[in-house]
Parts: C-alpha cells; structure tokens; sequence
C-alpha cells in the first residue's frame, strides 16, 4: 500500500475512533490495501444493519456484487441481483 492511499484510507478510518463496535466487522471484511472500508460482504440482514449504521457515522457508497449474466462472472450489479456489497467512504 503507498503511502498516499494509506493516508486516505486511515482518514477515513479514524473518524470511526468513538464508534469501536465497528471494529470487528471492518477487521472480517478488510479490503486490504484497497479503497473500500470493507469488501465482499455477505447481504444478512446483520450485515446490512451494520452498513446502515456506518451510514450514520461517515457517508459511504455502497457498490453491490453479484452476477450481471446468468452463469456470468461477479461484477457490479443491481442491488436487487446483489449477493454481497463494498462499502466506501465518500469522497467530499
């Protein structure tokens, strides 16, 4: 990860300092060094909880993965294809 996009990144992060419970679930579905807070979630009713309870603390943008084609490869999907979601951190 260079150190512009770590920087970026741990921004993002650092806004969830009072918000620990989030935590565990950014720790399960890290994104590594990529832009996404999280990546590859599964859509449970759980997880969307958490989501939408991240939404309250810091904007983010939702992309939904799932298969575009029957039989096709995952891609970015509609939401009512999805099988699971990332989420990111909106850019101001």
């Amino acid at each position: 990860m260079d150190h512009i996009s770590r920087k970026i990144k741990m921004c993002d992060l650092e806004q969830f300092v009072r918000y620990p419970q989030f935590y565990p679930f950014l720790k399960k579905y890290d994104a590594g060094s990529e832009r996404a807070l999280a990546k590859q979630i599964p859509l449970t009713e759980d997880n969307v909880a958490i989501i939408d309870a991240i939404a309250k603390v810091i904007p983010i943008q939702r992309r939904y993965r799932g298969p575009r084609l029957r039989g096709g490869f995952t891609r970015e999907c509609h939401k009512q294809d999805a099988e699971r979601v990332s989420i990111y951190a909106r850019q101001s």
